[in-house]
């Protein structure tokens, strides 16, 4: 059944079709037996070959409703911006006391330290070991 389309399997059940009433009683239980198998087949495959035009279509006409317009109800989680009310870290102030910190070592500012103070107190806590002798 593979690559089969619409057309060429309401052709085949109208083959299917003529044959059974060309022969009528004469047909043998084994040309029945096959005929019911390849219709149940057929009508199989037609079914898939249905939901998935059906399916094609209903993304494009998705595609279609949204054409023109971006969508810009998503943002990713880790892009977000956060509002300095809510988050010291979040301060320009902040991130320049933080990168003199990385690149000279100078330590940050007093008012921020309180928010660091509990990130990490432990050894454990900061990935690192010790040594018990």
């Amino acid at each position: 059944m593979a690559n089969m389309t619409l057309e060429s399997i309401a052709t085949r059940l109208g083959e299917i079709q003529a044959d059974i009433q060309a022969r009528g009683a004469q047909m043998d239980d084994k040309t029945m037996t096959d005929y019911e198998t390849e219709i149940a087949a057929l009508k199989e495959e037609r079914t898939k070959l249905i939901a998935a035009n059906e399916r094609r279509a209903r993304m494009l006409e998705d595609i279609a409703a949204g054409a023109g317009e971006p969508d810009t109800s998503f943002v990713p989680q880790g892009n977000q911006r956060r509002n300095a009310d809510d988050d010291p870290f979040a301060t320009v102030e902040y991130r320049k006391a933080f990168k003199d910190y990385v690149l000279r070592g100078t330590p940050i500012p007093g008012k921020y330290t309180q928010y660091r103070t509990d990130a990490f107190n432990t050894t454990a806590a900061s990935g690192g070991s010790r040594i018990r002798r």
